[in-house]
């Protein structure tokens, strides 16, 4: 099934409350793979750890270099040691590997975790992404444990036939579900899903990686980076450059953009699927040089990335599939680095923003739409700037994983006290 990596708390004393609190945590990602699923389960798991939980993880680590997973039990085996010094919980990772197949991969994968529920004995079942629901749906028929599963808009969308009746069934069959806004629970309800107990709780960023630099921070990491030089003015999507986060839609709006301001570039970071197709875009509406595809990079250049640019665009589209945005950490993630936003409505994403205070929508497709907000906020910088300061108050105060981290902890308890009936 896969590989186990941890370091568990060792404490000679240990309460009951502690015992009591172990979770089954299945994702369907996981870092140091890219993905605000992975990155969900990553944030949620380390706050409800710092709050006593003992958490077993089970998830894949797609996309990754061997290199980035070892770095990544790194920072996990950090994570365990800060816990064990203060008496705290526990994070174990299981790494779920692929087999040839969707059901034997599937019939494995619940093996593996029937037995990981015999050892560890959890006191609940946490399940996020589609494939991990249905997993864990089954696991809580067997194992008749309480399951609380979150709902993030991708496995909700376009969905028919068996795959629109294992959704039904999993989702509805849960003791809580979790929707990451309210757009992503109206669009659960209309597929028919009606679970014991609805709860919206948008994701969260997390304060300890994102923040402002320093005048000397900013002017270090633009020298390093020259596609950050301060003589641009620079618009930045993060997220997989796929068809979904809509990223041709911004170079669609860049040659009116440019007409306004000469010195505008976009930047893209995230794995480039798309990528030759944005640059034969680019290059047919004259705008190549303006144009960058990044990749993937390190936190530490995502950082400085968030930092440098002027302004935060993620043009989210609903695709052909019925794909959509359900939330948009990214957007929270910019405004803990003081970033105003312009995003697409109809979606979760205009959730993350506080529409006019700290970021601006656009109706998804409309390019003049988006060209006029983006010229906006670039053409007012005193505008830009407030924006910007109260996108980075309202996440300080209300948006990040510790705040969220309290409010999972708060719903965990409620469903196990439910279940024990104490």
């Amino acid at each position: 099934m896969g590989t186990e990596m941890s370091t568990e708390m060792s404490t000679e004393m240990m309460s009951t409350e502690m015992t009591e609190l172990r979770l089954l945590l299945i994702a369907t990602e996981f870092p140091p793979g890219p993905g605000g699923i992975g990155s969900h389960a990553w944030s949620v798991a380390r706050r409800l750890s710092r709050r006593g939980w003992r958490v077993t993880i089970a998830a894949p680590q797609d996309y990754a270099t061997d290199e980035e997973i070892q770095h990544f039990r790194t920072l996990l085996s950090a994570e365990n040691d800060a816990a064990a010094a203060d008496s705290r919980g526990s994070i174990r990772l299981i790494r779920l590997r692929h087999w040839p197949g969707a059901v034997i991969q599937g019939a494995v994968w619940a093996m593996g975790l029937g037995l990981t529920i015999l050892r560890r004995r959890p006191a609940l079942i946490l399940a996020s992404g589609q494939r991990a629901v249905w997993l864990a749906s089954l696991l809580q028929r067997l194992f008749r444990l309480p399951l609380v599963v979150v709902g993030h808009g991708t496995e909700l969308a376009g969905k028919s036939g068996w795959e629109a009746k294992l959704n039904r069934s999993s989702f509805s069959g849960a003791d809580l579900a979790i929707w990451v806004s309210r757009y992503t629970r109206e669009v659960a309800l209309a597929a028919g899903i009606r679970p014991h107990r609805s709860e919206v709780l948008p994701n969260g960023a997390d304060r300890e990686r994102f923040r402002r630099f320093s005048e000397a921070e900013l002017m270090d990491f633009r020298q390093r980076h020259p596609q950050a030089s301060a003589d641009r003015t620079l618009l930045l999507t993060v997220g997989h450059v796929d068809r979904r986060k809509g990223q041709d839609l911004v170079i669609k709006a860049l040659p009116r953009v440019a007409q306004s301001v000469p010195d505008v570039h976009y930047l893209m970071l995230g794995l480039p699927t798309r990528g030759e197709e944005l640059e034969s875009l680019a290059r047919q509406l004259g705008v190549e040089e303006r144009v960058h595809l990044l990749g993937r990079r390190s936190e530490e250049e995502l950082l400085g990335f968030l930092n440098a640019a002027d302004l935060f665009v993620m043009a989210s589209r609903h695709t052909e599939t019925g794909d959509f945005e359900g939330f948009g950490i990214a957007v929270v993630e910019a405004a803990l680095c003081g970033k105003p936003a312009v995003v697409s409505d109809d979606s979760g994403l205009v959730e993350a923003i506080e529409p006019g205070q700290t970021g601006l929508s656009v109706p998804p497709e409309d390019v003049n739409a988006l060209a006029q907000r983006i010229l906006e906020l670039l053409t007012d910088p005193e505008r830009r700037s407030a924006m910007g300061q109260r996108a980075y108050d309202r996440a300080e105060s209300e948006q990040t994983w510790d705040r969220r981290g309290d409010q999972y902890h708060h719903l965990l308890r409620e469903c196990l006290t439910l279940e024990t009936g104490s």
